[in-house]
């Protein structure tokens, strides 16, 4: 009988330690999670300002010859100063509206690229947030007495008076005011379109 307990007893301790090593070879090891790669994306750079100016050069009404005439005179204004890109004038005629004409882009800024004009085309139909008082060249054009055809009314439509649609000396066009930040840049006066005067340019 003292057999019989001392083989039970050795059977009950070695079950117990196979049932241990089973336990520890059940058990997964877990390998340490992998360190993320952290990816830093550039910063991409913001396109430049779209720009607007005043033309150092002025031309009498009848030389505007054309909407897509004036357009080629913006075009060949920016070159001169070394700006490329897309320009067109701010002029009606035709019954063809300023507003409608440029592009659904901005804001618009002087050629100097900090100083707002436009926010955006909406801006347009209203009064500009800064007067338009530098040329192609970043040149100071003056205070008083700038101006430029237009044939346009506040608010961006046409007005009807454009020269003849800017083909005739012998009648008057509308003019703006570069100088003032009111809706007189686009519609001051009417003058004799024999009279020189410049044009604003917007880039696209």
């Amino acid at each position: 009988m003292r057999i019989l307990y001392l083989t039970s007893a050795f059977l009950l301790l070695w079950v117990i330690s196979a049932m241990g090593c089973s336990r520890e070879q059940l058990v997964p090891t877990i390998p340490p999670a992998p360190t993320p790669t952290v990816t830093f994306s550039p910063t991409a750079t913001p396109p430049p300002p779209k720009m607007i100016f005043v033309t150092s050069t002025s031309w009498a009404g009848s030389d505007i010859a054309s909407l897509a005439n004036a357009d080629a005179l913006c075009q060949a204004q920016a070159g001169a100063a070394g700006r490329a890109g897309t320009w067109r004038a701010w002029i009606s005629g035709g019954g063809v509206n300023a507003i409608d004409r440029i592009a659904d882009v901005g804001p618009w800024y002087l050629v100097d690229q900090t100083t707002l004009v436009f926010n955006n085309k909406t801006g347009l139909a209203g009064a500009p947030i800064n007067p338009i008082i530098l040329d192609q060249y970043g040149n100071y054009v003056g205070d008083f007495g700038i101006y430029a055809w237009t044939g346009t009314a506040p608010g961006g439509t046409a007005d009807g008076v454009d020269c003849s649609n800017w083909t005739t000396g012998a009648s008057t066009g509308t003019i703006g005011s570069a100088t003032l930040a009111t809706s007189n840049w686009t519609s001051i006066y009417t003058d004799s379109c024999s009279n020189a005067y410049r044009l604003y340019c917007f880039e696209q």
